[in-house]
């Protein structure tokens, strides 16, 4: 309807009936469907960024969460070893730690630093203390004459033990600890022998 007066804005539109196919969902409502799609989205995507801040930061913000990888890991161990009864009491507690805030809190609580400063320092100044007043101790083990046979022994025990053979893995290892228990077996059984 076109009237020729100059106060109105004449103003003709041709459009199609027919929308593309993979928009149809939203057109089929008309214009109000898709303005309400498009606020809505916006306002949810809005709101997600803005305001997830409070659920999400006892999550984000853990002060040290090793303990929890390691009870983590386990958990992933105990699936890999079909031990399926002591995996399901373990991630049972993992849900109990995650519901609880006061219990994530207790588990990932920061150590305090001071103390393994502490220990490293008193464990360094003992190994110090050890290697330099008590060299005799060491001398059997760092001049023994010819190792291969100790050697050979470690390795037999590993290959013992990689195959299940446990009570041959045992009389090795017996062996082993009865040549370091004394030194002059030691160092017998570790002379070069000639022919």
């Amino acid at each position: 309807i076109a009237t020729n007066r100059a106060d109105y804005l004449t103003l003709i539109m041709f459009n199609d009936k027919i929308s593309p196919a993979n928009i149809s969902f939203l057109t089929r409502y008309g214009i109000v469907g898709i303005y309400t799609t498009i606020v809505l989205a916006l306002a949810q995507f809005i709101r997600g960024s803005l305001f997830s801040g409070p659920n999400s930061i006892m999550f984000e913000e853990l002060p040290q969460v090793d303990a929890l990888w390691n009870f983590i890991s386990d958990i992933y161990l105990l699936r890999t070893v079909d031990e399926y009864m002591i995996e399901t009491e373990y991630f049972e507690r993992l849900i109990y730690i995650y519901r609880d805030p006061q219990v994530l809190l207790y588990w990932t609580k920061e150590k305090k630093q001071i103390i393994g400063i502490y220990t490293t320092f008193v464990l360094v100044v003992a190994r110090l203390l050890r290697t330099i007043l008590q060299t005799s101790q060491t001398i059997m083990f760092n001049e023994l004459p010819y190792v291969d046979r100790i050697w050979h022994l470690l390795s037999d025990i590993y290959l013992v033990r990689e195959h299940l053979y446990l009570f041959i893995e045992e009389q090795l290892f017996a062996k082993l600890l009865f040549l370091y228990r004394s030194p002059e077996t030691l160092i017998k059984y570790t002379k070069l022998k000639y022919e």
